[in-house]
């Protein structure tokens, strides 16, 4: 075969990169959530204490 030796390694990375991102994606988006619930829970404590 004349595949290059090093296109899997290539492959590799890319395929860890991608999961890394999406995994990134996915805390971004939990983060994003939790923040917001706090947020909207502080506002509530504080609307309760006016």
């Amino acid at each position: 075969t004349n595949k290059p030796i090093h296109s899997y390694v290539i492959e590799e990375k890319a395929v860890e990169i991608r999961s890394i991102l999406s995994v990134y994606e996915e805390y971004t988006v939990l983060a994003f959530r939790y923040t917001a619930n706090l947020k909207n829970v502080w506002q509530d404590i504080l609307w309760a204490f006016q």
